[in-house]
């Protein structure tokens, strides 16, 4: 910690960088409470809470008052994979965030990121923010660190006898040391994450509730401990689990809420959710497996779009839940139901988007089911279809839009004035800026008066600033 102390000292924007349950949002924790007792203003930035807006965030926060900021950010544009709304949020505004920085000396960011987050090729543009790095693989903690870092979470004189028992070497020893600080686990065996795997397994009815209603919907509000106050949707997915798996009643599950914290739940600032999302990856095949169709029905959007692989796309992982070619309707229909609901990531942000397979699957649903048509059709949201599938790059999509919608719809602008042709000329997607200039697309002038020309040619495009001069549709709006 004291190597990331001494690096945001020096320098006003510092990233953690590491494996998941590597430590990274506990060294950032622990640095930026350092730093709060040294005067400095916390200020958590959550994407799903500012909107994916973070220049308004910071502006706001530092016009507000004259106090010393440190902004942290935990799991930087993305967990399971690349957010792309985020990255584009933050590199929309570089310039802005860089002047703030440089010019605003009581102003520091503390961010941590997921390693295969930062590796992606779809996380570029954000040098800046990324330029100072602190590598956890890089920087492995010694034998006596480890040791000291397990005093924190059980008694002194357990210690010894833990060392023999978590494995020093994984790069999962911090979570681990959580485990290891549950009454709940058999501290005569070995933690790894067979035994954590095992015990979610074998884990009693009264405390699998407590973990799955946490994976199902990302927290647990303490709103909802009051029954009239819990959505019916949560109660819909407990009574669906009693039916599937679960020895008791509705009324003897619904005691059981406040749920028990036990060995993998927590209490955070809004509600309950699972300790680590490292633990998510582990238990989420079991819980699937164990409650078997209550996630495809009830779970969150992020998870439909993260968490659900088709049985033909030949993918390893055992994260991952497979979609039998029997359910493979059931999932389309989930899909068109949260675009129903106007969420778009479990379809124009979904994992199995990379796979050729899954999106000729996803574009025949659509082609012959006249209700999913005209449900893309009606879409009234603030966030545009076209211009979501043009930072993803999936010319496919690009052009189904294009054909539900009209050639009209080519040009539509999101709230920077920005079109799908801005987008896929800064990401250099030749394929898709040709459908775009095929079917009408023109060069717009953004909020910031720039065209998709000129964002080319800054971005080193060369062949699309050609496509784009050759086209007759060149003009200034």
């Amino acid at each position: 910690m004291q190597k990331v102390t001494d690096k945001l000292k020096e320098y006003s924007c510092v990233t953690v960088i590491g494996p998941p349950a590597s430590g990274k949002s506990s060294i950032i924790h622990h640095v930026a409470l350092q730093w709060q007792n040294n005067g400095y203003e916390l200020i958590p930035i959550i994407s799903k809470h500012y909107k994916n807006k973070p220049l308004e965030l910071l502006k706001s926060n530092i016009n507000n008052s004259e106090s010393r900021k440190l902004f942290v950010v935990d799991d930087f544009c993305g967990v399971d994979n690349v957010d792309v709304v985020a990255v584009d949020a933050w590199k929309s505004h570089f310039k802005e965030l860089n002047e703030i920085l440089i010019n605003t000396v009581a102003v520091k960011i503390l961010i941590s990121c997921r390693k295969s987050i930062i590796e992606s090729n779809r996380f570029t543009g954000l040098a800046f923010m990324t330029a100072n790095t602190y590598k956890i693989d890089k920087n492995s903690l010694s034998e006596d660190e480890k040791k000291s870092i397990l005093e924190k979470y059980i008694p002194r004189e357990n210690v010894s006898k833990l060392c023999d028992l978590i494995d020093f070497k994984s790069e999962h020893f911090p979570l681990f040391c959580k485990i290891a600080a549950s009454r709940h686990i058999d501290i005569e065996e070995k933690i790894n994450i067979h035994s954590i795997e095992k015990d979610i397994s074998d884990m009693p009815d009264e405390e699998f509730i407590s973990i799955f209603v946490c994976l199902l919907f990302d927290e647990f509000s303490y709103d909802w401990i009051e029954r009239e106050k819990r959505p019916k949707r949560v109660d819909k997915a407990i009574e669906c689990l009693l039916k599937k798996c679960i020895k008791l009643d509705f009324d003897e599950a619904l005691q059981l809420l406040p749920i028990d914290t036990g060995t993998y739940v927590k209490k955070g600032r809004n509600g309950y959710s699972l300790v680590h999302k490292f633990i998510n990856d582990i238990v989420f095949v079991k819980c699937e497996k164990r409650a078997e169709g209550v996630f495809l029905q009830y779970a969150s959007p992020s998870i439909i779009a993260t968490r659900f692989r088709f049985v033909s796309i030949r993918q390893n992982s055992e994260r991952l839940m497979d979609v039998a070619i029997s359910t493979k309707k059931q999932y389309f229909e989930r899909l068109k139901k949260d675009l129903k609901n106007e969420d778009l990531d479990s379809t124009f942000h979904n994992n199995q988007l990379m796979y050729p397979t899954y999106r000729r699957k996803l574009l025949h649903y659509i082609k012959t089911n006249n209700e999913m048509t005209k449900t893309i059709k009606n879409l009234k949201t603030e966030r545009k279809p076209l211009i979501e599938i043009a930072m993803e790059g999936y010319n496919d999509l690009i052009q189904m839009l294009i054909h539900i919608h009209g050639q009209k719809y080519v040009n539509v602008t999101d709230s920077r004035g920005r079109s799908a042709l801005h987008i896929a000329a800064e990401k250099g997607y030749k394929d898709v800026v040709k459908s775009l200039l095929d079917n009408g697309a023109k060069n717009l002038k953004d909020k910031q008066d720039r065209t998709p020309l000129e964002i080319a040619h800054l971005n080193g495009h060369e062949k699309i600033v050609k496509m784009v001069m050759k086209t007759a549709y060149i003009k200034y709006m």
